[in-house]
């Protein structure tokens, strides 16, 4: 079973879970970069945030593995606005993951994504989602929570090595 991890993360909290789940297997780790960037100082959460409420769907750059070729896909996100970020908007707009086994991954500075994975479903339509996982960020201060997870997700991955 083919497995691959897309990901979007402004300030490398959801990069290093994307690295941590993938590490020791075979999995691809795709980062959605955006052409234009958000700002890492306090005007993140005033683009970001308004992005998010219209929902708006920025160009990526091109990737390198499509989701096609995959069985199982994670979908790793912070929240933003109590939802998933116009990256993975923009990923699920421009690719039709009916039929795929797919993980559903979010940190969140309050530790509570229930909003953002309902959205992510709804915009998910007819996939098929295997899982659901919420880590605390900054994740550097919430090393042993973090591993748990990642624990967990390795263990709803199954087959994949």
């Amino acid at each position: 079973m083919k497995a691959v991890i897309y990901y979007y993360s402004l300030e490398d909290n959801t990069k290093r879970i994307a690295e941590r789940i993938a590490e020791g297997t075979s999995m691809e780790v795709c980062r959605l970069i955006p052409q234009k960037t958000y700002p890492t100082n306090g005007l993140k959460f005033l683009f970001g945030g308004m992005d998010v409420i219209f929902k708006k769907t920025p160009k990526l750059e091109s990737l390198s593995n499509r989701p096609e070729g995959y069985d199982f896909i994670v979908l790793a996100t912070p929240v933003w606005a109590s939802s998933f970020t116009p990256a993975i908007r923009s990923f699920l707009g421009d690719h039709n993951l009916s039929g795929k086994k797919i993980i559903l991954v979010a940190t969140s500075g309050g530790g509570d994504a229930s909003k953002c994975f309902k959205a992510m479903r709804e915009a998910l339509g007819e996939s098929e989602i295997v899982g659901e996982f919420v880590i605390k960020s900054p994740v550097a201060d919430n090393e042993n929570a973090a591993d748990a997870v990642v624990d967990s997700i390795r263990k709803c991955l199954g087959g994949v090595n």
